[in-house]
């Protein structure tokens, strides 16, 4: 068979594009399908590479936080941020594998690494769980929320709303400082 000039450049050119769309795939990261127990990044921006949920901070991550319910610390898990030039996205509320009991109308602080720096903004969000977990690690369990949010009043006097029904719950932390965000989760229990 006699192949035209213009049949060669076409060939060339899908396997030019075949190429180019393996190595793209080849690029893309799924830590869950790996069995990676790090923080479940689904897309990431500049050189963010999935880490422990909880732990030390660097520059390019943010501190880590604490919640304080009724004066007993219970460590907060980091999901999704954009901090230090970095930008990761978990695939939805991470906390960390077991849930906390506490009452209603049990007293909420901030503690931890994050209360060594200046908010412009910190806001508790209370979520429902509704379904099962859509990802899990050894450090982690992912949820995403499917209810309505119920706020939480921050600073002094931050409290678990005395009226919520017994139930499980994800509770959220939003942190913000000037052009940075980050995200942080704790399961826990109403009695």
């Amino acid at each position: 068979m006699h192949m035209t000039p213009l049949r060669i450049i076409g060939l060339r050119t899908i396997g030019i594009g075949l190429v180019g769309v393996a190595l793209i795939l080849a690029g893309c990261d799924n830590s869950e399908a790996s069995g990676d127990d790090t923080t479940p990044t689904v897309t990431a921006t500049g050189n963010a590479a999935p880490e422990s949920t909880m732990g030390p901070t660097s520059d390019s991550r943010p501190p880590a936080a604490i919640a304080s319910i009724d004066g007993e610390p219970h460590d907060l898990a980091l999901g999704t941020y954009c901090w230090g030039g970095i930008c990761a996205d978990a695939i939805g509320i991470i906390t960390p594998p077991e849930p906390v009991a506490v009452s209603a109308g049990a007293s909420l602080d901030l503690a931890g690494d994050i209360t060594g720096i200046e908010l412009t903004e910190s806001s508790w969000v209370i979520y429902p769980v509704t379904g099962e977990p859509i990802g899990t690690g050894e450090n982690w369990v992912a949820f995403r929320p499917e209810a309505d949010t119920i706020e939480v009043p921050a600073g002094d006097g931050a409290a678990i709303p005395s009226d919520l029904e017994a139930g499980e719950y994800l509770l959220t932390l939003t942190a913000r400082q000037e052009g940075q965000d980050a995200f942080y989760g704790l399961r826990i229990v109403v009695d």
